[in-house]
């Protein structure tokens, strides 16, 4: 008969309950870490929408700075997409976006043409490029963003306006 040689291994410690409290942690460490980072992401939510900036309001037809308060801005956008900034141009009392080409015009900064048109002047030319109607294209003009119904002579600008002069398409009549 055959025999069988079996190697045994040295007996190991036997652990007691005490032992694996003591030894054996709660947590896992990386569930800890995610635990700590939800915790911290959640603190971080409440406290901003508790104490951060309930809206961002970029203007409401007030000044944004002191210079803005006795001025208004002129942006004017030539064929090819140059443009051409004047900032803190000087406000007056009932100042019209028609004034406004004239003054800029006067110092030299800008050649500005005015025709009649229907209910009033019309901007006919500046810096020489002439407006064609014949290519469906005019000198138009928009104020803090939107198109006034009115010629430039007619609208008076307010302290801080962005005026806006681009040749473009006609607008629908």
């Amino acid at each position: 008969m055959a025999t069988m040689a079996i190697a045994l291994r040295p007996p190991q410690s036997v652990r007691t309950m005490d032992d694996m409290k003591r030894t054996t942690p709660i947590l896992d460490r990386n569930v800890a870490i995610w635990l700590v980072a939800l915790v911290g992401l959640c603190a971080g939510y409440f406290l901003g929408v508790m104490f951060g900036a309930r809206e961002v309001v970029v203007r409401e037809n007030t000044p944004d700075n002191p210079a803005a308060e006795s001025s208004v801005n002129l942006m004017i956008v030539e064929p090819g997409g140059i443009v051409r900034t004047w900032n803190t141009v000087t406000w007056h009392e009932s100042q019209s976006v028609h004034e406004l080409l004239e003054e800029v015009a006067a110092v030299g900064a800008i050649t500005y043409l005015s025709k009649g048109g229907t209910g009033g002047l019309e901007i006919s030319s500046i810096d020489g490029v002439i407006a064609n109607p014949d290519d469906g294209l005019a000198w138009r003009y928009w104020v803090n963003g939107q198109e006034p119904p009115r010629t430039p002579d007619k609208y008076n600008l307010r302290p801080g306006d962005m005026v806006v002069v681009a040749l473009a398409k006609q607008a629908a009549e």
